[in-house]
């Protein structure tokens, strides 16, 4: 689905703008440094160093050579030792995934996972009432003591518990295969879904180029998740955590994103911007945009490309739904605030009391959306296309800031509730 060359979402680490490795070198040259003054200045004259014999060249070609073969060892054992501890836990997270694979087969072919409560779902009218009597009877005889419970039915809390535990144990690159296993096997599947991922560890996760058509993960955790060029359309995603997450070009049309939370992700105060305390915030003395930190800040990001590699020092991590196609998608209530929505295609899409403040809008297709209502303060709406849009008491703008700014406003409603010629 993504087109042009693949650019890999930014990664936060924890680590200094300056490398520990560095300042040992450091170290060890400035002791070495420190070793031959003091042996020329203050040994010497007591004839107890032996560096007069010597020239300065000489002791550091010999200081030198050994600095140079102990440096080399220690750099050598370390790397070793990491890619010792990489293998281990690529082995561990590999036996963990298997684990899960193997049981999930077994509830869905033997104890016939999501089989009983599809055809619960699937009754006509005779049959739902026929199905609730036999769950009413099964109920009273076990309250009497005169049958005893199967365990057939805490298939589905097994299922989600095993499911829960797996994905908060797996690192990023692993989360894909069982989310995607579960939505092949119809678990998460909208409108009719087994297990609920509200809380179930999909932030950080890869998910990129992954397809998840009409899953359901409502108030999902996916906070920093790449999801570039990802295919979710019509899929429930109300109140979802996406902080900070990689949508480019992502296929979210015909998606309920409502109360979804898509404003910046701090990754050194996590609950900061949270969906539980959205209530109590003020957005409009928040930085959603990332700033230039000194070089004293302990976080660095890393920008990798096909053709580049360098660090970039930012405080926030911010939504990209650069390109997203998020067509007839509902948004209604949902922060976007700080959201890069450049060039996204955002045709009749619902975006009722939405929150746009700070968001870049710069050449989006805003045709026939739904604004009213809508916090529009800060945003960025260059060249944007607001043909036949409704902006009906939209906050944060005025009829002459649009005129000056969208591409079209041709049959649009403005804020002030008049109709653009």
């Amino acid at each position: 689905m993504a087109s042009g060359p693949r650019v890999r979402k930014r990664v936060v680490t924890t680590h200094r703008v300056v490398p520990t490795w560095m300042l040992w070198v450091a170290l060890i040259a400035l002791l070495i440094a420190a070793g031959i003054v003091a042996g020329y200045t203050i040994l010497d004259p007591k004839e107890v160093s032996g560096f007069q014999n010597k020239t300065i060249w000489a002791w550091l070609n010999l200081v030198g050579v050994s600095s140079a073969i102990i440096i080399v060892g220690w750099i050598v054992t370390r790397k070793q030792r990491e890619r010792d501890e990489a293998i281990a836990l690529e082995k561990a997270q590999d036996e963990a995934l298997q684990a899960y694979l193997d049981q999930m087969s077994n509830l869905v072919v033997d104890h016939k996972l999501g089989q009983k409560l599809g055809d619960a779902r699937g009754k006509d009218s005779d049959g739902e009432h026929k199905f609730k009597f036999e769950v009413w009877t099964k109920e009273a005889k076990l309250s009497w003591g005169l049958a005893e419970e199967e365990s057939e039915d805490h298939i589905p809390e097994v299922a989600q518990a095993r499911t829960t535990a797996v994905l908060l144990s797996l690192d990023a690159r692993h989360k894909r295969r069982p989310l995607k296993l579960i939505h092949e096997l119809g678990l998460i599947k909208r409108e009719d879904n087994v297990l609920d991922l509200t809380n179930a560890g999909l932030d950080h996760a890869d998910l990129s180029e992954l397809s998840l058509r009409e899953a359901h993960l409502v108030g999902a955790d996916l906070r920093v998740s790449d999801l570039s060029g990802a295919d979710l359309s019509k899929s429930d995603l109300t109140e979802v955590d996406l902080r900070g997450a990689d949508l480019r070009r992502a296929n979210l049309s015909n998606t309920i994103l409502t109360r979804a939370n898509l404003l910046p992700y701090d990754e050194r105060d996590p609950e900061r911007l949270s969906p539980h305390r959205l209530q109590k915030t003020d957005l409009s003395d928040e930085t959603l945009s990332p700033r230039k930190l000194t070089m004293r800040d302990s976080r660095i990001t890393i920008q990798k490309g096909r053709e580049h590699w360098w660090p970039v020092v930012t405080e926030l991590t911010v939504s990209n739904l650069r390109h997203a196609v998020l067509q007839n998608a509902q948004l209604d209530n949902a922060c976007l605030g700080g959201a890069d929505l450049s060039h996204a295609d955002l045709r009749e899409a619902i975006l009722t009391k939405a929150t746009f403040l700070r968001a870049n809008l710069k050449e989006a297709d805003l045709r026939a959306a739904k604004l009213s209502e809508a916090d529009l303060r800060r945003a960025n709406l260059y060249k944007a296309n607001l043909r036949g849009a409704n902006l009906s008491e939209a906050a944060g703008i005025t009829n002459g800031e649009l005129e000056k700014v969208a591409a079209s406003l041709e049959g649009a409603t403005m804020p002030d509730g008049s109709k653009h010629p």
